[in-house]
């Protein structure tokens, strides 16, 4: 795995996160090292590797579970996509955020 992340067994067979029962998700999309979710409530989710600050965390921590970004809070995210180690999220206002490695002008 890569540095930050722990390596879980192999999981040949879906499974259900049971952190995100309580919510209804609408969309997924997933990167090399990280995932993220939005909610019907538009909110966006995002774990995984945490480095570049791929995940809008305000740091580099990587999330082993499904956590909300707090610096969308109030922002109708209704679509999000993920890169290698970016992360973009558009909102029903039609802003755009993006966060993460902008290295090579992919910010």
């Amino acid at each position: 795995p890569p540095p930050g992340c722990a390596a879980p067994p192999p999981l040949p067979s879906p499974f259900e996160l049971l952190s995100l029962r309580s919510l209804r998700i609408v969309s997924a999309a997933c990167g090399e090292f990280h995932t993220c979710l939005v909610s019907a409530a538009g909110e966006l989710f995002t774990f995984g590797l945490g480095q570049y600050g791929a995940l809008g965390h305000g740091s580099e921590a990587s999330r082993p579970t499904p956590t909300r970004v707090e610096g969308l809070l109030g922002v109708h995210v209704v679509s999000a996509g993920c890169g290698s180690r970016h992360t973009c999220a558009l909102s029903a206002a039609g802003q755009l955020f993006s966060f993460g490695h902008g290295g090579y002008g992919q910010l």
